[in-house]
């Protein structure tokens, strides 16, 4: 019988695949393109082959099959990955035995299985149903979002689920129990409880809201709201309340809603706009925005209709408009957020976004509503709303608003754009500042060459591993240490990467080229693709070093880096030519 992998193979076409997230256009006799979903662009150079069953990015490089493409626009793991096109290709997944299971899968059976406990609980307790019932949640929400609840008691979960044998490391590595020095303790106690998936629905972490029957007013100790810690699953910078449940929607209308609280989303969704999002508590982060653009470009802050509403959001507000999103707003009425406005009026907060303006247009509208001398109104603008003007990518659009603002405050064009191009220039020597720094640091966003990297550490690992290999695992090894400086006796003590990492990568490896025609050839192609990689990293450095070296006019640098960039230069173009 065929893997899963294999099955999905089967059953999918990557054009079908590719054409649910982004539009296609047909590119020759065979082959389909589109502007890249992964990096900013004008002129489509991201190509879809069905011959090959592939995808090639020639602006970043971005590349690979269905599960890859998947897997980088979705924002999840292989697992994630193949949970999204199991369900597109309605292949079952069998599991697998306990052996081949990976640490990361078992914490995710372990979420879950807590998200069924808190469930019952819910069912169980009179206060927390009754509570849910006045702020307005139905019975077909709580099932849909899975809500459920925490006892008010400090061992409750912990005595359960160590008696099912449950290691006590496992329910801390997913943030369900602390420790003090009497022992393990339960994180969430006496809340609603409201589970928080990846992108591909599988429940990474939660968030909980204290009962009111439990808060403590006389010592205001108590945080209205407790998310789970950061933890292998639960990564809150790139995870988004309600988007596995969102996405479709999301596609379909062509705009993303972005509300504060987990009561706000449940109620927006239960309200109809279903394509809406929370960031649970934590600001807005350039890994939340790409995931939502590789969806829409229109993002809607749903937030208090008043300047004090608008700081709040400024740097999401500000990272939004650098990636090009169409930035609006649905100004909420004063004293109210959304979750009671759709309590008291459902109707009215789906009119509220769908009449929800440009983000500048808010501002200006903000300035000139209170009665203030015209000096104070342009020292307003000039602070609050030239900023974002700044901030914007496309130039007609740009040219609009400097148009609009001049209008506005009955000023010629030239004096706004004066203003503007002093704060473009401050802003530029900021972005170059921060690009030079994300070059030489290792960020937490993972480089193609890293991820070309592990995947052939799993499947030399795991050919290691087999009585009678598939491929020449020895030369191989020879090869991958070559490229990536790698030391030691064996492939399997890397430093770069944790053991439980390397169990992943090689269970990976074992489900995804089980049944491959051409193991050999596979590998070869990674390995020349590694390559190619590190010399482009290499290339850059490179160059870095060589401007470097121009602006303090020291010739023998220059030389130095000259020579170095031509001798990568002549590899790549060696390997290219191959």
């Amino acid at each position: 019988m065929s893997s899963s992998v294999e099955q999905i193979k089967e059953r999918l076409n990557i054009v079908d695949v590719v054409s649910s997230y982004i539009k296609l256009e047909k590119a020759g006799a065979a082959n389909f393109k589109a502007t890249c979903p992964f990096h900013s662009e004008k002129t489509p150079s991201f190509f879809v082959s069905p011959t090959r069953q592939t995808f090639h990015c020639f602006g970043c490089n971005a590349g690979g099959d269905m599960f890859t493409f998947v897997e980088e626009i979705e924002g999840v793991d292989f697992m994630g990955a193949l949970k999204v096109l199991a369900g597109m290709a309605g292949v079952t997944l069998t599991k697998t035995n306990s052996k081949a299971r990976t640490h990361r899968d078992g914490l995710f059976r372990l979420t879950d299985a807590a998200t069924s406990f808190f469930e019952k609980n819910l069912k169980e307790s009179k206060n927390a149903k009754e509570y849910l019932k006045i702020r307005g949640i139905n019975e077909e929400t709580i099932k849909e979002f899975r809500i459920g609840f925490a006892k008010n008691e400090w061992r409750d979960f912990f005595d359960k689920f160590t008696q099912k044998k449950i290691p006590q490391k496992a329910l801390e590595q997913v943030g369900l129990i602390r420790k003090s020095e009497k022992g393990y303790y339960d994180w969430f106690r006496g809340r609603i409880m409201f589970p928080i998936a990846d992108s591909s629905g599988r429940v990474a972490g939660f968030s909980g809201r204290i009962l009111p029957v439990y808060e403590d007013k006389t010592k205001n100790v108590q945080a209205k709201y407790i998310n789970s810690p950061e933890t292998a699953l639960f990564d809150k910078s790139r995870i988004l309340h309600g988007f596995d449940k969102a996405k479709l929607a999301i596609r379909k209308n062509g705009m993303c809603v972005l509300v504060e609280g987990q009561l706000d989303l449940i109620m927006s969704h239960q309200a109809g706009v279903a394509y809406s999002v929370s960031v649970s508590g934590t600001a807005l982060s350039v890994e939340h925005l790409q995931l939502i653009k590789r969806l829409t470009d229109k993002i809607v802050f749903a937030f208090d209709a008043d300047q004090a509403g608008v700081f709040a959001a400024k740097r999401g507000i500000d990272i939004a408009l650098a990636q090009g999103f169409d930035v609006r707003v649905a100004a909420i009425p004063e004293g109210l957020d959304p979750a009671d406005l759709i309590k008291k009026d459902p109707e009215e907060w789906v009119a509220l976004i769908k009449k929800s303006i440009h983000i500048i247009d808010f501002l200006i509208n903000t300035a000139l509503s209170h009665k203030k001398d015209p000096e104070r109104i342009h020292l307003e603008v000039s602070n609050m709303v030239l900023p974002y003007i700044a901030n914007i990518t496309n130039n007609m659009e740009q040219a609009h608003f400097v148009r609009s603002v001049a209008e506005k405050l009955n000023i010629k064009e030239s004096a706004v754009w004066k203003e503007l191009d002093k704060l473009k220039t401050k802003n530029n020597t900021q972005r170059e500042s921060t690009q030079k720094e994300n070059l030489l640091k290792n960020n937490n966003t993972k480089k193609l060459k890293d991820k070309i990297k592990e995947k052939i550490l799993g499947i030399l690992i795991w050919q290691k591993g087999l009585e009678k290999p598939d491929i020449n695992h020895i030369e191989h090894e020879k090869q991958f240490k070559k490229i990536t400086n790698e030391d030691g006796s064996t492939i399997v003590k890397t430093k770069s990467i944790s053991k439980e990492r390397i169990s992943e990568l090689v269970f990976e490896a074992e489900m995804y080229y089980k049944n491959a025609l051409n193991l050999e050839l596979e590998i070869k192609e990674l390995l020349v693709n590694l390559e190619k990689e590190t010399l482009k990293e290499a290339f850059e450095e490179a160059m870095i070093f060589l401007k470097e070296a121009e602006k303090g006019n020291d010739e023998t640098k220059v030389m130095v880096a000259l020579e170095k960039c031509h001798n990568i230069s002549k590899k790549l173009e060696k390997i290219v030519n191959k």
